[in-house]
């Protein structure tokens, strides 16, 4: 907050009693900025080596793009359902232009980093006593028509039954309709919200 008070000397003859805030939103304007790292090379006179600092951390090795604007792609792909050209579209407009296959290859840099981290999720959740589960139709967007797509969630929540582990949730997403579902699902019997066995 920035508080902005109004000048006291100009109504020092009269006594103060309350006073009133006035609140207005402001928004700033997203920047984009390229970080520059210069890593100087030196020679050895003696035994003839270059030696060079280690180039920085990338969450991609070899990456283009920070960790900042890693995270705000891959939110607004998947967090906010906003489609790569989309995204694309709208940098080029703020002066950024990105092409879709190099974003479409960070999106896959970026699962690819994340799958050791999904692989365990995955697992916690499939080791449940107790499994919670959703198979749902979702309509998929195609050339020129719609299709239907199916996405199955798991849950896994002990905490109403007493349980200490954490909740936690995974999704699993087939464009086809006759996809199937997580390998490591079909040990149990699951329930359906409605009733239903899985």
């Amino acid at each position: 907050m920035d508080p902005r008070l109004v000048n006291v000397a100009a109504v020092a003859a009269c006594a103060s009693s309350a006073r009133d805030v006035t609140r207005t939103l402001e928004v700033v304007p997203r920047q984009w900025k390229v970080i520059e790292t210069v890593r100087e090379k030196f020679s050895c006179r003696d035994c003839e080596k270059i030696s060079q600092a280690p180039a920085p951390f990338h969450a991609v090795p070899r990456g283009w793009a920070g960790p900042s604007l890693l995270a705000m792609i891959v939110f607004e792909k998947f967090g906010q359902h906003q489609p790569l050209n989309r995204q694309a579209e709208r940098y080029a407009l703020e002066g950024v232009p990105i092409a879709l296959s190099t974003m479409a290859d960070a999106v896959g840099a970026v699962c690819a980093s994340l799958d050791p981290l999904l692989r365990l999720l995955e697992a916690h959740v499939m080791a449940a006593e107790r499994l919670h589960a959703d198979d749902t139709t979702v309509p998929v967007l195609a050339k020129g028509k719609t299709d239907t797509g199916r996405c199955w969630i798991y849950v896994r929540d002990d905490r109403p039954f007493g349980g200490a582990g954490p909740p936690a949730a995974m999704f699993y997403y087939s464009p086809r309709p006759q996809g199937r579902a997580s390998p490591g699902a079909s040990g149990g019997v699951c329930r359906h919200p409605a009733g239903g066995r899985l």
